[in-house]
């Protein structure tokens, strides 16, 4: 008996997997098996009747031969056949004609409808489900159907679409995210530029007028001015361009270290006539050349603007002072920023750099996108960002840039 049941179980196994064109060959040919099986049976019933009516006549007077699929019914003088037994032949012999068109018709509509319940049913729903999931924009409907045959090929196609579609809805919410970002990220480095210009601003409105300032020093901070402003052109020229931070291109050039240490410099005494903490800046190399000739191969628009955005920062959370210190070796430029505040808080270290995060303090103060976006640009530059807290005190990011 179980062998007879595994074999049932491969067989209806063998037929769900097999295609949709084997399988209603099969239900045809067995529903075919069916109609001959069943006529036969009631062909050689109604003959089996029929013989015994016929005996049943002869015995009144009437003489009744049957052959070939017919009857012959001879009346005696005199004689009256029974109705009865004349209506029973008439219907057996109707019956053995009409059971074979019986019997398709009925085959016809068992067997659409076992096709139908077998094969069709189940992945039309399932796909009739996913369908209406889809038009809801709900993608968490698996639309699974375990089957070798074209309708569940045609399931497995649709969930890949299912799939497709939500890598497509995460892209374009990352695109989204990414543009937002970027959007924010240029609104913050404005801001940089525009407070140095307004602490140049400031100075020259508070000792031009009295006669402090000669003009060689009124043409510098002119000039100066004049670099912020082609630097804020650069940003919104930037920002028609491009749609996120995988589209900036790092485009390095040799530059040396005395000309950037310079334009951090003139950063530095812009922010300091609108902040009162003291920032000190160093440079040094581990090439032992003097630093005057030394060149390095770098971005200097990814380079000014991490800068700006390190010190922007810890300018927001130091007590007095800030240090910056720019090194550089035979492959790499390294530029610590190091404050004299509280510090980070353990889980900072791993989470300041996300955009917008909020510590765990009190006052709920966030980071800001200053730390993502050097963490952006340090990436596409070929180094990396990194977090720690000095052993005296005080927060210390290191940006590192490739200058291979």
């Amino acid at each position: 008996m179980d062998y007879l049941d595994e074999l049932f179980m491969k067989w209806k196994e063998g037929i769900k997997n097999c295609s949709l064109k084997i399988s209603l060959s099969w239900y045809i040919f067995l529903a075919i098996m069916a109609v001959i099986v069943c006529s036969m049976i009631t062909i050689l019933f109604c003959e089996g009747w029929l013989n015994l009516l016929a005996f049943q006549g002869e015995q009144q007077g009437v003489i009744i031969r049957y052959g070939n699929g017919a009857f012959q019914i001879i009346i005696r003088q005199g004689e009256v056949m029974d109705s009865n037994i004349y209506r029973a032949i008439q219907i057996l012999d109707m019956i053995q004609y009409a059971c074979i068109l019986f019997y398709s018709v009925a085959a016809i509509l068992v067997v659409s409808r076992l096709y139908f319940k077998k094969k069709l049913e189940e992945p039309l729903r399932i796909l009739h489900q996913e369908a209406e999931a889809v038009a809801k924009e709900d993608l968490s409907f698996c639309c699974q159907y375990n089957s070798g045959d074209e309708m569940g090929e045609i399931c497995k196609t649709f969930d890949e679409l299912r799939k497709q579609l939500i890598f497509s809805r995460q892209k374009n919410q990352d695109i989204i995210e990414s543009q937002r970002q970027l959007n924010a990220a240029f609104a913050h480095d404005l801001r940089t530029p525009l407070t140095v210009m307004k602490g140049y601003i400031e100075m020259i409105m508070q000792f031009y007028p009295k006669g402090n300032m000669p003009e060689e020093k009124l043409y510098e901070n002119l000039e100066l001015l004049y670099k912020q402003v082609l630097r804020m052109e650069a940003f919104s020229g930037t920002m028609k361009e491009i749609h996120g931070f995988e589209e900036m291109k790092v485009e390095k050039k040799q530059l040396k270290l005395c000309d950037i240490r310079k334009q951090i410099e003139e950063s530095i005494r812009g922010l300091r006539k609108t902040s009162e903490k003291s920032i000190e800046l160093a440079v040094a190399n581990t090439k032992g050349r003097n630093i005057e000739e030394d060149e390095i191969y770098v971005d200097e628009r990814f380079l000014l603007e991490t800068v700006e955005n390190l010190l922007g920062n810890a300018l927001r959370f130091c007590q007095k002072k800030v240090l910056i210190k720019v090194e550089q070796d035979e492959t790499f430029l390294r530029i610590y920023v190091k404050d004299d505040g509280k510090g980070f808080e353990e889980k900072e270290i791993s989470m300041a750099w996300k955009p917008y995060y909020t510590g765990d303090s009190a006052d709920g103060e966030h980071f800001g996108l200053g730390l993502s976006i050097c963490k952006n640009l340090c990436e596409k530059h070929g180094g990396s960002l990194s977090l720690s807290n000095s052993l005296k005190g005080g927060a210390i990011a290191c940006a590192e840039f490739y200058c291979g």
